[in-house]
């Protein structure tokens, strides 16, 4: 509750930022007006859940009352469903405001750029965005009977690693129409893993893994066909164990990065 108190906050300058939308009359105003709108209603809506649960029994009753819980279990997946549809609605408002900027008049844009601050900076929202989603998550693990919650002390590493991947391989595919096999290395011997949040692992597997594969791809695409292999270059994903820290490298041969 404190934390969707801290964004309603940090919403409360959308109005204003509606008014801009307006004397930028173009397709980014509107596109930001309606984004905003939506945001605004999805925050609402969200903001009264843990309002609710707090201000009944259920939260001290959810863990030993199965109906309770199951009530509970619905609000939690309730907050979960609007995190998902706040994020992808605050990018499109936030790639609108800043196409939308040079389009308001010069005297007014500096002022704008204070009203705009959450989405002309949108880290804060993000993480405060996760941290909300982890909390979420962790209850619904713990009602589904796992002991560690949201955090899992004993995954298999490399199950998530060839899970990602393989997601990762059918985006690919989806898009490029290829995808590049990945070759998955670790070390012998005992592997004990680090406490994770596993969805969070998961995720930033398949999106470095699937940009490995599109850069490949590009690379492979730009060969001259007397050059040209059959197929794309491998994915190396290597897998160690430090004693401080757990290590997961994506190797490619891609077309790199402009310095």
């Amino acid at each position: 509750r404190t934390r969707l108190a801290i964004q309603h906050q940090r919403l409360s300058s959308f109005p204003r930022v509606e008014e801009y939308a307006k004397i930028a009359s173009s397709s980014d105003g509107a596109t930001l007006s309606k984004s905003l709108k939506m945001l605004l209603q999805l925050h609402e809506n969200t903001y009264m859940l843990p309002h609710e649960i707090i201000e009944t029994d259920y939260l001290m009753e959810g863990f030993s009352n199965r109906p309770k819980q199951m009530y509970l279990k619905q609000m939690v997946d309730d907050i979960m469903t609007r995190h998902g549809a706040s994020v992808d609605t605050f990018a499109d408002a936030a790639i609108a405001s800043r196409n939308m900027e040079h389009q308001i008049p010069q005297i007014l844009r500096k002022q704008f750029r204070t009203d705009a601050t959450i989405l002309q900076n949108p880290e804060p929202f993000l993480h405060s965005r996760l941290l909300i989603q982890l909390i979420c998550e962790h209850y619904v693990s713990l009602n589904k009977g796992k002991p560690t919650g949201a955090v899992s002390i004993d995954a298999d590493i490399l199950d998530i690693v060839d899970d990602a991947t393989t997601e990762a391989k059918h985006v690919a595919d989806a898009n490029l129409g290829i995808a590049p096999e990945v070759q998955i290395r670790s070390a012998d011997g005992p592997f004990v893993p680090p406490p994770i949040i596993r969805s969070w692992l998961h995720h930033a597997i398949v999106e470095v893994t699937k940009n490995a594969m599109m850069s490949t791809v590009e690379k492979w695409d730009e060969q001259p066909l007397h050059q040209k292999q059959s197929l794309p270059s491998n994915i190396l994903i290597d897998v160690s164990r430090d004693t401080d820290f757990m290590s997961i490298r994506v190797v490619d041969n891609g077309i790199g990065l402009n310095a």
